[in-house]
Order: C-alpha cells, then structure tokens, then sequence
C-alpha cells in the first residue's frame, strides 16, 4: 500500500445519496466540522472503502486484518450500569456490570462500543498488558478481567488506595481510555475509525491519547500492528498541525449537503514562505478557529477582550454561529492568516485598526474580488469595487496631504496624533494621514469642515462596502481609541487596559456602550450570523393563539373562565399565563420564574384587535 490512496463513498441522504471522495495522504485522516455536517455519517460510509482497500493491500498475500468503526455513543449498554436510566431506581447498577458472553466475543470487532474492545481485553493478554502498563503506571489504575456465570466482568483498582471495584464505578474517561487503548493496540485491526476519541477525556488524556494514535498508525501487514487512523473530531488536542505538509491531512465538513474541503498535497500555495511560518508557530487559538466557519481575525488581545465582553453584553452568540475570535499580531498578518484560513474552506471576517485603509491596500484586497461588491460598486457609477475604493481612498489621501490644516486641530486629539508625538522618529505624513482618518469618524459630522464632511461620506461608502463582504475597519482608529478617558494604555500595558475598560463598561447603560461600539458590534453580529435569541416570538404566538378567541367571546359578553379556556387552547404551556378582566381590558399575566420578558403583563381593549394591540406591546 502507498498514499495517497482514494475513497470514494456514498452517503446516504434523506431523498437521495451522495458520492463523497476523500484522498488518505498519510496513514491519520482527521475530520473537522460542526455539529450535524455529516461526520458520522461520512465515517460510516468509508467502512465498505476501505475494507476493500484493506483487502488489496497485500499483493503476495491476503492481509489478515478488519476494519473498526467505534462510534461517539461508545459506552452503550454499559450505560444502563452507570446511571438510572430508566428513573426507576435510586441509585445505578452499579456492581452488575457485565460486558457479554463468551460468544459475544466471536463478535467483538462488529461492536461499535466499548463491549467489543473489552472483548479484545479478555481474549489477548499481550494488548491487556499494554492497557494495564499504562493506566497502572500513568494513572495509578489496573484493570482486571473475569468470566462469571458465563458473563464477562471487569474490576478497577486504586493502585494508591488498594481497593477494588466495579468497573461501572470507574470514571467514565478512563473507561473511554481503556476501551480505546484496546482497539488501537489490537493486531486484528487495520483500520480503525474512532468518532470524537475526546468524548469523556480530560485534555490531558486527549493529548496522551493522540500520541498512542500516532504511535500504531502506519500501513498496516502481516508482520506489524500498524493500522490505519480515521478520526472525527471537536477537539484541540487532535489537531496535529506543525507544517503545511500535515494540511492535506484534514478534511473539513460544513454541511452533509455540500462537498467536503480538502487541499491537495501539491497546492501551489502550500508553497509559500509565510504559509509555512504561520503553520509552523499555530497556536490554540488558530487551532479553534479551524474549527470555525467564519473567524473573526482582530488585532491582538485587546481587541478579543473587549469583543468578548460585547458579545456576552448584548447576546451575539458568535461561537454558535459558526464564528470565533481569533487575535494575530498586528494587520500586517491578515493577508497569510486569511489565505491560510480560505484555503482551508473558511470563510474569515476581519476587524482592522484604521491604519489598515490608510497605510496601504493590501488588507482591502483580500475582499473585493467579489461581484457581489462589484454591483454595488456599478449601482454607484463605478466598474467594479475595487477601483472604486481605490479611487475614495486615494482622494482621501490627497486630502490629507493638501488639506491637513482644516482638520488639523481635531487631529492632535486622536490617539493616532498622540502616538506620532510619542515616537523618536515619526512619519509626519503617516500621522496625519491616520489623525485625519480617526478624527472624521470621532466626531460628528457638523463638527468638521465642509470639504472633510463631504470626505467621510465618501469613505463610508467604501468602508460598508467592505463591511458587506466581511472588512471591518475600526473607523475611530485602533480598539484604545474607544475607551473612556481613564481607560488610557499608559504604562500598564494594552490587555490590562482593555480588561479596565470592561470594567468601567459593566457600569455603563447598553444604549452608551452600543453607541460607542457600534463599529465592532457591527463586526461581531456580521461573525455571528444568527438571529438574536427573542423568546418573545414563541410567546407571542402563544398568547394571540389564546387571546383571540377569547376577545371574540368577551364582545358577545359571554361568561367564560379564561384560565380553563386558556387550557383547552394551549395544553400544558397555558400554565406559564395568568388571565383576567378588568375594566374591559384583558390582562394576560407571565407566572413563570424562569422567563424574563419586561412587556408583561400584557394588556388587550377588547374592542380592539388584539394582533394589533400585541405588536405594540412585544417588540419582535
């Protein structure tokens, strides 16, 4: 066998099946995707694939080896022992634990869960061995294996404390590791695909756990243990990037419905220097972002302390919208960043300081060979986005050449001008360029010169148009340009900074802290892509569905018991509200201490129409 090797799988579809082909570049396939884009299902369609890859492997002889597939739900039926499951009982079943039968065992490798690789323990003592090595030494726990009365039994033993107990007691995660170790370990095994391995598993038993994958994964014979890998996974610790040639190693699903992403092992851009050095130094938090269908790139650690607080402040659910904040160092990096992370089917966001429009357009290109920017650039008179945004950008460059002086004094109050002066040696032209820049964008429009008024509308021309296809630029200038005056960088140094203003923000109203961020609230919700969570769409349905009918009875002056009719109508959800009349007005009180919804109590004239009446009341 050699790589690359590919597979072609159907996977099967509601209404119709899909031919999905993925290459195995190396003897680990690592898949990477939300919840619900069809990993699990992938993974159990490339089972058919590769046993027949695994069959043709050895030309001289037939290779002795099986495919596993061990599922997220791997615990099973073992489940039944550990918990009450059934809400019958006050405790689990803690010490009837039992794993099978003897004949079980002809049908361990068949198993999706921990039964089959407990199997494996009980019939081969060299791989029982290996697992007892490795938990006695590691995590101070042996395991011990028994037949009774025809069924298989497993003990743990506290090496520390010399006690022994039912291996239902036991956490979950070392039994997760036991069962794990078992299959990588098993020899009958040449291919093993493992859904979500970190289920149950500290980071720390994530990490040791990948190294234990990488230490068997290889092309599997006859003569050696080596197997090849399959994974799906949520998790940080098992993605082993550490140079551009691990890349095509990945395989990214964002929807069962949509084609997988996967770089070819002689992308012409895996080439590049810059790719190389940025792959080379990953850290966590690119590593997340891999994770992610649109990161947010930001400036550094300020910017993510203050979009994290924006986000908890104002319910922009970023990470569930497919989104997470992602710092680099300094703009200068989003071009490789971005690249990097398209290539990897991403589609990323920026939130840039000011400097990233003024200085140059290497930022702004990244995002106008669109044609959805260019119809919005010819709606203007213009032949596409980019030369429209070159051409304001330009103008404003002249402007702040020739025209300095009419802004001048606003400028020397911008962080921009303040930092020019800090500096030994400045570039005069630099400074004014971003003063001038910062300082439009910092004060009211009326506030400016004429010509610099007309300027700014300009300019915001360009900058919504890079916003639509996901560039946002701090249009104040950098993340400090927005603090309060006592939140100023001093010598404290910047994060320490940013976490002062979060503080001084968590006293402020949202109406002044909207205001004042609009610019990155704007970047955050753009990121998020969800609609915000409203609880008061469910209960407006809610109640119309019961006040209606009952306005309609009140008009005919009909008695009735609102709550009882309120329960024919709604069911068991008619218990969260509390009815009444008064005055010709129907009250609909909120009972519940769990929803918080400042409209009520919500309050109906009977004469008037009630779909009405509740739209002014609740904001949708």
């Amino acid at each position: 066998m050699q790589f690359p090797q590919v597979l072609t799988a159907r996977v099967h579809l509601t209404g119709s099946d899909a031919i999905r082909n993925i290459t195995l570049n190396g003897p680990i396939t690592t898949f990477i995707g939300p919840n619900g884009s069809g990993k699990t299902q992938l993974l159990r369609a490339l089972r058919d694939p590769l046993r027949n890859l695994i069959e043709n492997a050895q030309s001289d002889s037939p290779l002795n080896k099986r495919v596993r597939f061990l599922s997220a739900g791997r615990m099973g039926m073992l489940e039944q022992y550990r918990s009450n499951y059934d809400g019958h009982r006050q405790q689990p079943r803690y010490d009837h634990a039992v794993y099978g039968t003897r004949q079980d065992s002809t049908r361990r490798l068949n198993y999706e869960t921990l039964l089959g690789d407990f199997h494996t323990l009980s019939l081969k003592p060299d791989v029982l061995v290996k697992v007892r090595e490795r938990l006695r030494k590691l995590f101070g726990r042996d395991i011990r294996l028994k037949w009774d009365a025809g069924n298989l039994k497993a003990d743990f033993v506290s090496i520390e404390q010399k006690i022994s107990y039912g291996s239902a007691r036991e956490a979950s995660g070392l039994m997760h590791l036991a069962g794990l170790l078992a299959a990588l370990y098993d020899d009958d095994v040449g291919a093993l695909i493992i859904d979500e391995p970190e289920v149950s598993l500290h980071p720390q038993l994530q990490a040791f756990l990948m190294r234990e994958i990488r230490s068997v994964a290889g092309i599997p014979t006859n003569e050696n243990n080596k197997k090849l890998i399959l994974l799906s996974t949520h998790s940080t610790e098992f993605i082993g990037i550490q140079r551009v040639s691990d890349i095509p190693h990945f395989i990214f699903c964002e929807s069962i419905h949509q084609d997988l992403v996967q770089v070819e092992k002689e992308a012409e851009v895996l080439q590049s220097k810059k790719i190389a050095e940025l792959v080379s130094r990953i850290g966590q938090e690119h590593r997340l972002a891999l994770f992610s269908k649109s990161p947010l790139l930001v400036e550094g650690p300020s910017d993510a302390i203050i979009s994290g607080f924006l986000c908890n402040k104002f319910d922009i659910h970023i990470e569930a919208g497919g989104s997470q904040i992602l710092p680099v160092i300094g703009k200068g990096e989003f071009p490789t960043v971005v690249k990097f992370l398209r290539l990897l089917g991403k589609s990323p966001v920026i939130l840039a300081d000011a400097d990233a429009f003024v200085d140059s357009l290497d930022v702004l290109s990244l995002f106008l060979n669109s044609q959805t920017a260019d119809e919005v650039a010819a709606g203007l008179g213009a032949g596409s986005a980019r030369e429209l945004i070159k051409k304001i950008r330009e103008d404003f460059l002249s402007h702040a050449d020739n025209h300095f002086g009419l802004i001048e004094e606003l400028a020397k109050s911008t962080l921009y001008w303040k930092q020019g002066e800090a500096e030994s040696d400045p570039d005069p032209q630099k400074v004014h360029r971003r003063a001038a820049f910062s300082a439009m964008f910092s004060h009211n429009p009326d506030e400016l010169p004429e010509v610099w008024r007309k300027m700014r509308t300009r300019l915001e021309t360009a900058l919504n148009i890079l916003e639509g296809e996901g560039c946002f630029i701090l249009r104040r200038g950098a993340i400090e340009s927005y603090y309060s005056e006592s939140s100023g960088t001093g010598t404290t140094g910047k994060p320490y900074a940013a976490s002062e203003e979060v503080l001084r923000m968590e006293g402020a109203s949202d109406n002044e802290i909207a205001e004042k961020y609009d610019d990155l609230i704007r970047a955050l919700k753009y990121s998020a892509q969800t609609a915000a969570l409203n609880e008061s769409s469910l209960i407006r349905d809610q109640v119309l569905a019961i006040v209606g009918p009952i306005v309609a009875r009140l008009r005919q002056s009909e008695h009735i018991d609102l709550n009882e009719f309120s329960q024919t109508m709604l069911g068991d959800a008619a218990t969260i509200y509390s009815l009444s009349v008064n005055d010709g007005v129907l009250v609909v009180s909120l009972t519940s201490r769990i929803l918080e919804l400042s409209a009520f109590p919500l309050k109906f004239d009977i004469e008037k129409d009630p779909v009405d009446e509740i739209g002014k009341q609740i904001e949708m």
